[in-house]
């Protein structure tokens, strides 16, 4: 997951800092395809396309917008796996799509909407030894789970101006 956000980046350094969104967007895809590397990489790389063609897709930026380019996020990863297991990066972005849905059907405000996607992330991560016996057996969460929550936090805290703050509660539990 590392590689390909490392991927992402050098893309997003090549894009002019006055472009859209399409020209983000496609920086974003061809970057975490191009860096995709591992399992958790590859699902990854498929999540920010999911999210990127949802984004394109949208009349404007919005809680609606957020909640269907990460329903479509979570179609597209699952897709992507021949056999999805349960508990692991692709229940997380599917419980953060669940919570966007929620959120922007009561209205909130994007502020609130992006918070309560990262406390769904980071709560399935939690839930996750729960969904899937071997992460219990040895006492762990998904890598790949908490690295998807990890990712949300980051997006919410650069938008805030704000340190991260939650993943250090997952890694003292």
């Amino acid at each position: 997951m590392s590689l390909t956000m490392d991927a992402v980046m050098a893309e997003l350094g090549r894009v002019d800092p006055g472009a859209g969104i399409d020209e983000v967007c496609k920086a974003v895809t061809h970057g975490s395809l191009m860096g995709a590397r591992g399992n958790s990489g590859v699902i990854l790389s498929q999540i920010l396309r999911g999210i990127c063609d949802g984004l394109l897709a949208a009349d404007g930026l919005g809680p609606a917008s957020i909640s269907s380019a990460l329903d479509h996020a979570s179609t597209v990863a699952y897709q992507a796996v021949r056999k999805p297991v349960e508990g692991t990066m692709l229940t997380v972005v599917k419980d953060g799509a669940a919570a966007a849905a929620a959120g922007a059907a009561a209205g909130l405000p994007m502020p609130t909407l992006l918070d309560a996607i990262v406390d769904a992330a980071y709560e399935s991560v939690r839930r996750g030894p729960d969904l899937l016996p071997v992460l219990k057996e040895n006492g762990v969460v998904d890598a790949g789970g908490f690295g998807v929550a990890i990712l949300a936090e980051g997006f919410v805290s650069a938008l805030e101006g704000a340190a991260l703050r939650r993943a250090e509660e997952i890694v003292a539990a």
